[in-house]
């Protein structure tokens, strides 16, 4: 779970060895760090604590970067990175080798503020190197480069799955909830030491997909019982689409309202944001007021405590 009380405020020192996954960058813990807060402001990743991504490079018979499918990265938004503490291949799914295509916490920070568009959306395709971001307003960009997500990163690099917001480490991976590439039981999201959550079926009877379509769900941010996802291109959809349902089988999925617009399959991705396909991957959010606005915040700390200082002096 995602509380402001469990997110790192400032910067540690924390430097771990890359170990099984091959990669040769150190990580090491950036900042200082912000907190998850509604407003216009776009942190970068040095200032997000928490971050883990897994990569598709197996299907590429890439070595030297992830040869493990179901283990999780965490970077440190300089390039550095580290095997998280859990590797999703130990968990009984049916899968001899799972891939994981999605992770989520089920109190994903800034779940409501990215939904209501009072927070910049995180996202990457199919084919990406990097990760994108989308203002409120809208309009965005490069949000972290490939050399700041794996400084190793090569042509073969790409990013499946991501999450933010945890406690900063390889050793505090807070993501509960994952989505496996092609799951052969037909479940679309598990609960890390559990057990399914939700069926790629109900994922159908939300959106609407014709009858007998294989549903194949790529992206998701979760809060409660409500997420955030989208799909592999099926049917009349072209994986571009970002759905919010409030896991409600008899309640239908709604497209995402974000940066001025829906997320719908007329969107165009790859024209607004040079994306590498339309295919969304992953899905987060990232928001902290402007710094004007925290600016406000301090200066009103400040003469809030500045009477109870003089009166301390007077003794």
């Amino acid at each position: 779970m995602k509380h402001i009380g469990l997110i790192v405020l400032v910067a540690f020192s924390l430097v771990v060895v890359v170990g099984g996954v091959g990669q040769a960058s150190v990580y090491t813990s950036q900042g200082p760090f912000v907190i998850p807060v509604a407003g216009d402001g776009v942190p970068g990743p040095r200032q997000v604590p928490g971050k883990e991504y897994s990569t598709d490079v197996d299907r590429h018979g890439n070595p030297l970067l992830s040869p493990d499918p179901g283990q999780v990265i965490a970077w440190d938004g300089a390039g550095g990175t580290a095997d998280s503490q859990i590797d999703y291949s130990a968990i009984e799914d049916g899968d001899v080798e799972p891939q994981v295509d999605a992770l989520a916490s089920w109190g994903d920070a800034l779940f409501d503020e990215v939904v209501s568009n009072r927070a910049a959306l995180l996202f990457c395709t199919k084919g990406d190197m990097q990760i994108y971001y989308e203002r409120i307003a809208g309009g965005g960009g490069v949000w972290a480069t490939p050399a700041e997500v794996n400084d190793e990163a090569t042509s073969e690099f790409l990013i499946d799955a991501l999450e933010v917001w945890g406690g900063d480490g390889p050793l505090m991976d807070d993501a509960d909830r994952v989505s496996y590439h092609g799951d052969p039981g037909g479940v679309a999201v598990w609960a890390l030491g559990g057990g399914p959550v939700i069926s790629d079926s109900d994922i159908a009877t939300a959106i609407g997909a014709p009858s007998g379509v294989a549903i194949d769900l790529d992206a998701l941010m979760m809060y409660g019982e409500s997420i955030l996802f989208s799909i592999e291109p099926v049917a009349n959809f072209d994986g571009g689409e970002i759905w919010v349902w409030d896991g409600n089988v008899a309640n239908p999925a709604q497209f995402l309202y974000h940066g001025g617009h829906l997320w719908d399959t007329a969107f165009d991705v790859m024209g607004t944001f040079g994306t590498a396909s339309e295919n969304i991957w992953a899905l987060e959010a990232v928001s902290t007021p402007e710094p004007a606005s925290v600016l406000v915040w301090l200066l009103l700390a400040v003469s809030c405590g500045a009477p109870a200082w003089r009166r301390w002096r007077r003794g």
